[in-house]
């Protein structure tokens, strides 16, 4: 560990090479007497910095914070600083990359054609609740729980009625 950390490895990768928390590894460093590293003045730039474009493109391909993280030998939180103070917009919303307007046009319909969430999300390939998420989000009309259409109940032809 100590010719790991010699080396110029954090306290983190350290740990993670030895399958323990940063957190054992400074305890164990306490334990032993070995001394850590002083951190960096508070101005020094962050050793990611010149990764920063190539995190950045990461991130806005779809992949997440914490995998941005993994990659670059960061933790999910080095990532947000580093966003944030960088002025590198978050995703809201759930993380994914937005729905493409014909699948919840698919959706909304199959689920107006009389299946429940459930049925809808089954179909394609997400969870109820996030069905009942986007659906929201986006004002379709949600039935009371518990009331189906009947299939082959046209909801269209029923609003030019009424």
């Amino acid at each position: 560990m100590r010719r790991l950390y010699d080396g110029g490895a954090t306290l983190a990768e350290v740990g993670r090479a030895f399958g323990v928390s940063k957190q054992r590894v400074h305890q164990m460093f306490d334990d032993h007497g070995i001394p850590r590293r002083k951190p960096r003045p508070p101005n020094t730039p962050s050793p990611y910095t010149e990764q920063l474009a190539a995190m950045a493109a990461r991130y806005e391909s779809g992949a997440t914070m914490q995998e941005v993280g993994r990659e670059f030998g960061a933790t999910a939180g080095t990532v947000r600083r580093l966003f944030v103070k960088h002025g590198i917009p978050r995703r809201t919303g759930g993380g994914g990359p937005a729905m493409p307007a014909e699948r919840l046009r698919a959706m909304r319909d199959y689920y107006q054609d009389g299946h429940s969430l459930e049925e809808t999300a089954a179909r394609f390939g997400v969870s109820a609740m996030s069905v009942l998420r986007l659906f929201r989000r986006r004002g379709v009309p949600l039935r009371k729980s518990g009331v189906r259409l009947r299939r082959g109940h046209d909801r269209k032809q029923d609003r030019r009625d009424g």
